[in-house]
């Protein structure tokens, strides 16, 4: 079962390590202060580490019209510091079709400009994601599944008072 050390946790933003992996989920734009406590996991999981350090990160489309100028920023900064510290890092867009291929696009460019060293795959399934991360770290690509899979219920439901809920 997956201990997380939760770095945030709201309505839009969670972020939490889990060993040598920072898993962030944002349902919508959230405040820049919430960047600090994903360098936190970074940090944690670069300085605690016992293998390669990679980033899942899961983003739902926000509504039509939200300022993400300042979070686009805030990711171009994160890229930037943490280029080749880490091992791999994915980025998932949880929406499908058209708007799923757009969003994608649009992060791509983005992801590009910056010219990364570290290997960085914008996906839209969840799976592909941990097989990304599993291949560049060498993990176990089932058990890393199963952490994300219970980060992401973690996430939207919290874990019961008496420790972690499972799936």
């Amino acid at each position: 079962m997956p201990q997380f050390d939760w770095a945030h946790r709201s309505a839009g933003a969670q972020i939490a390590r889990e060993d040598n992996f920072v898993f962030a989920q944002f349902t919508h734009v959230p405040p820049i202060e919430v960047f600090a406590a994903y360098r936190h996991a970074l940090d944690t999981a670069l300085s605690r580490r016992r293998g390669q350090v990679a980033a899942i990160h899961l983003a739902q489309p926000s509504s039509p019209g939200v300022d993400r100028s300042q979070m686009n920023a805030e990711f171009m900064k994160l890229l930037r510091d943490y280029d080749g510290r880490l091992a791999a890092a994915a980025l998932v867009i949880l929406s499908e079709g058209f708007m799923n291929a757009m969003l994608r696009s649009m992060a791509w460019l983005v992801v590009n400009s910056a010219r990364p060293k570290t290997p960085v795959k914008i996906l839209n399934r969840v799976d592909e994601a941990c097989s990304f991360v599993a291949a560049a770290t060498g993990a176990d690509e089932p058990t890393l599944a199963r952490s994300l899979r219970q980060f992401q219920f973690d996430a939207e439901h919290g874990p019961p008072q008496d420790g972690p809920a499972t799936l």
